[in-house]
């Protein structure tokens, strides 16, 4: 038999040692065998007209037991299962910080939402269910046990229906774990098919093709995960109607037959036929629990493949991993904030061969350029030509494949990345706008204000204690906060990928010329892809970018 991977996994994460949980669950169970016995033995004296104080407080006493120690135990799972969830999202989230972009672009957002969110919710939901259970289990060994002391002919029988139940689920159901967790991996593909389908909606209104491409993708997906949840349904539901018949065949055994087997039996036959009615509804629920449970050990299974991904991704970046339960020191963030050149020497970076397609990786370079302290560099070139993914390397959020990247004159370590990195503030085109200034260490407020009404955003825009009052905005008045947000940081070099695309004329001028200037003044290198040829007169150096290669440029050549 195979251990639990839903216990195995409790008994791994929880803070209290199970030992307590276990007796509070014995004493319930106990207690509510002792209500049955109780009500059996008063019963049979009932019908002699006789009636005894003792069993009715022995009964009380039972109730008042079972009652504290089921809502103990209710509680207890439920405040032990949060725990452990928060423990596990946590340490997700901390693991997802050791990741580099590469790793994260591989995983994909589905799987680890998933594991943050829905398997999680699956495991809180089992907390009451699993408590519930443990008490049943409990009940129903010690009322089988009262069975016993009521007839052995009756325990044997029992023990003999039981034994066939217990078999055959095993043998008919026990890869049911397996069914439920390829299932589960189809409920991922087909929430990364709806997060396609709600980030492109603009798209999908527009192309009615697609839309039709995407809905088609969706149905063949849930179709495919309908199928195995319902032939997991099915099953559960086989298991159970199993189950139920399996013990009402007993109590036709128990009344018809035994009585055959046993001179004694006939005096405890009422009280044995109850006995067994009375734990047709905990082991009923028994079987009726496996769906959620076999549910929670597929989320179970799902969080622990995430896990062990993220620990290997880690466990490949170690030089370059910083632990995020500890502050930055300054010497570490500081480490390279009075640099004077950032060189890219042979750099060359390749994408990884996609399995599926045939084509040739994209790869870039090499690359040769020198950055100086305080000058702006445009970086220009068509789309696909490799600017973004420069961007990416020139920022250490792409390791190069080959090549160096020197620091003044001095070549940049993976131990380094860290502290190279913190010289950035950063827009890319595929930006996130959070409503909170995480990146914010010392929040100027006067300085946001200022800002805000020098980039001309609405008043109804305004930032308060790091925290941005509306982000509700048209794409360009995005980027404007965006931008904002990234000089709040106080870097020393500033990234900006396409940033005027969104803007109007009139304040892309202004961008130009009068807002990077100011920027510059502040002893802030700029490295901006555009492809704003009119205010090509702007930057200190250029690079032009074709086919992943940087090559001659004259800029007379280039029109819009």
């Amino acid at each position: 038999m195979t251990k639990s991977i839903l216990i195995s996994f409790i008994l791994r994460e929880s803070t209290v040692a199970p030992r307590k949980a276990v007796i509070v669950a014995f004493v319930s169970g106990v207690s509510n065998a002792l209500i049955l016995a109780m009500i059996n033995a008063a019963s049979q004296h009932a019908g002699d007209n006789e009636v005894r104080p003792l069993y009715a407080l022995a009964f009380v006493g039972s109730f008042i037991f079972y009652n504290l120690t089921e809502r103990w135990l209710l509680i207890e799972a439920a405040s032990q299962m949060e725990t452990i969830i928060h423990k596990v999202r946590t340490r997700i989230v901390k693991s997802l910080s050791g990741c580099e972009l590469l790793d994260v672009e591989s995983l994909g957002r589905a799987v680890i939402y998933q594991g943050v969110a829905q398997h999680t919710q699956t495991l809180s939901q089992s907390a009451s269910t699993l408590a519930i259970c443990l008490q049943m289990l409990v009940m129903t060994v010690f009322t089988t046990l009262y069975i016993g002391y009521l007839s052995f002919t009756s325990l044997i029988v029992l023990a003999i229906f039981l034994g066939i139940a217990i078999y055959y689920y095993f043998i008919k159901f026990g890869d049911m774990d397996y069914d439920a967790y390829e299932s589960l991996k189809e409920e991922n593909e087909f929430y990364s098919v709806v997060s396609d389908m709600v980030d492109g909606f603009k798209e999908s209104k527009i192309n009615s093709y697609r839309a039709r491409t995407i809905i088609d993708r969706a149905q063949r997906i849930s179709e495919r995960a309908m199928k195995g949840r319902r032939n997991v349904q099915e099953r559960y539901a086989a298991h159970f109607v199993y189950s139920n018949s399996i013990f009402y065949l007993l109590l036709a055994v128990m009344v018809f037959v035994v009585p055959t087997l046993s001179d004694t039996y006939s005096s405890v036959v009422q009280m044995s036929t109850t006995a067994v009615l009375f734990i047709i509804g905990p082991i009923s629920g028994l079987v009726g629990s496996v769906p959620m449970y076999k549910a929670a050990e597929a989320g179970i299974r799902s969080i622990t493949a995430l896990e062990d991904k993220l620990a290997e991704y880690r466990e490949k970046n170690e030089d370059i991993v910083i632990d995020p339960d500890k502050p930055q020191s300054s010497e570490v963030v500081d480490k390279f904030v009075d640099f004077k050149t950032i060189e890219l020497k042979d750099v060359v970076f390749k994408f990884d061969a996609d399995p599926i397609d045939d084509a040739p990786p994209f790869s870039m370079g090499p690359i040769n350029l020198v950055i100086k302290r305080g000058e702006t560099l445009f970086i220009t070139g068509g789309n696909g030509s490799g600017k973004t993914t420069l961007m990416r390397v020139l920022t250490a959020l792409y390791p190069p494949t080959s090549g160096s990247i020197l620091v003044d004159g001095k070549k940049l370590r993976p131990n380094n990345y860290q502290s190279y990195r913190e010289l950035f503030a950063t827009v890319f085109g595929d930006f996130h706008l959070s409503r909170y200034l995480d990146g914010v260490q010392d929040f100027d407020e006067e300085l946001s204000e200022e800002l805000l009404e020098l980039y001309e955003l609405p008043e109804k825009v305004y930032i308060e204690d790091g925290v941005i009052s509306n982000v509700d905005l048209s794409s360009g008045q995005r980027k404007r906060v965006a931008l904002v947000a990234a000089i709040l940081e106080k870097k020393k070099i500033l990234v900006l990928d396409e940033w005027a695309a969104d803007q109007d004329p009139l304040f892309r001028r202004k961008f130009y010329r009068e807002l990077l200037p100011e920027i510059k003044k502040k002893d802030v290198t700029i490295v901006a892809i555009t492809h704003d040829s009119r205010f090509f007169d702007v930057p200190d150096n250029q690079l032009h970018m074709e086919e992943g290669k940087s090559v001659n440029f004259d800029p007379g050549t280039f029109h819009d």
